[in-house]
């Protein structure tokens, strides 16, 4: 709940809370803020106000491929049986598609495989969705999600893990070498 304040003060202060075209401006990064606005909301048990959100995004781009995604990612995995359907989530999810393919979709679709209990299928995804992160932010989100998907937990070295609980290590980058000049 702090944090979905702070975020609200934010879009408040930034002059973000209503997405309006005005005439010579870009509106695309107002976009992007109410897109993180509304996955803020997702992870906070929200979906009806990330769907106002989303809502808004679409009424100023209707081809937002990630308001699809997130849209789908709501409709697929919400714990709220009034908002839950599965088929709708799959037609957003399509959209998104159709609109741009990027990694935020693969993610998605992941989560979508693993609400449906399809947890083997969704890890590859998550792979690929790691390698087409061409910033590479969030690579390391997509593994740990592997790892919670596939019931494993990546250890942080505090404290015991519970019974049964697999270690997985974190990947080591190779190390580099100095370059003599």
């Amino acid at each position: 709940e702090e944090a979905m304040d702070y975020f609200e003060v934010g879009v408040e202060k930034g002059g973000f809370p209503v997405l309006e075209q005005k005439r010579g401006r870009s509106i695309y990064l107002k976009m992007l803020v109410h897109i993180d606005y509304a996955r803020a909301c997702i992870w906070a048990g929200e979906d009806e106000r990330a769907q106002e959100i989303l809502a808004g995004v679409l009424e100023v781009d209707e081809l937002s491929s990630r308001a699809y995604a997130y849209l789908a990612l709501i409709a697929g995995t919400s714990a709220n049986p009034g908002i839950k359907n599965t088929q709708l989530a799959n037609e957003y999810l399509d959209l998104a598609d159709d609109f741009g393919k990027n990694h935020e979709n693969l993610y998605v679709r992941a989560r979508l495989l693993e609400a449906a209990g399809k947890t083997s299928m969704a890890g590859p995804l998550l792979d690929q969705a790691a390698q087409e992160d061409g910033l590479g932010f969030g690579r390391s989100f997509y593994r740990k999600e592997k790892s919670r998907i596939q019931g494993r937990r990546s250890y942080t070295g505090f404290g015991e893990l519970p019974e049964g609980v697999e270690v997985v290590p974190a990947p080591r980058p190779e190390p580099r070498r100095p370059q003599r000049w």
